[in-house]
Order: structure tokens, then sequence, then C-alpha cells
């Protein structure tokens, strides 16, 4: 079996979609659409943890830390080949969220 490496802005990007405020119903739809495919029974609500305690660890600060951190290596490798491409570099920076100068820079 191939074990795909870890896509931090994949992960970056659900994270922000399914804690999002009003994401509650986005999560429930998609959450529900796998139920459906899988013949499964659906779900009406959900409820949300409190996950305070996780982030009082240092652990969990840490990878918190190296999360943020492969995000930004992955955007950096993203826009490198983005750039090789030929897009317009101000486009590249809306979507990206990087400067124009750091892009040239790259």
């Amino acid at each position: 079996m191939n074990k795909k490496p870890f896509n931090a802005l994949n992960d970056c990007f659900v994270r922000y979609l399914f804690t999002d405020k009003g994401g509650e119903k986005v999560l429930l739809d998609f959450i529900n659409a796998v139920m459906i495919s899988a013949d499964m029974k659906t779900f009406k609500s959900w409820e949300k943890r409190n996950l305070s305690i996780w982030k009082s660890n240092n652990a969990w600060r840490r990878k918190k830390r190296g999360i943020k951190e492969r995000v930004k290596k992955e955007i950096i490798l993203i826009v490198k080949d983005i750039k090789t491409k030929n897009m317009d570099i101000n486009l590249i920076s809306e979507i990206t969220g990087l400067s124009i100068d750091k892009i040239r820079k790259l």
C-alpha cells in the first residue's frame, strides 16, 4: 500500500472550513454525504466537544506550531511551482496571503 504524504495545506483548509463559525452545518452535510454513500443512517445533529484541555497541553502547542511551519513550507513550494507556470504574481499573493515582495524573492 502506498502511503501518501501529509498535505498540510489541505489539512489547514479542511480545519478552517469545518471549524469556522457557521461551519457546523457544512460539517454535518459532509458527514451525512459520506454516510449516505456508505448506505448508512445519517445524523440530525452533532455536539461540539470542548478541547480546552488539549490547548493547555504543551505537547499540543508544539504540535500546532509544527503544523503551522509545515503549512508555510507547503505554501512556499506551491508558490514556487505556480511561478514556473507564469501565473500573475498579484493573483498568487491574493490566493496565498504572501506579500508580492516575498513571492518575487522565491
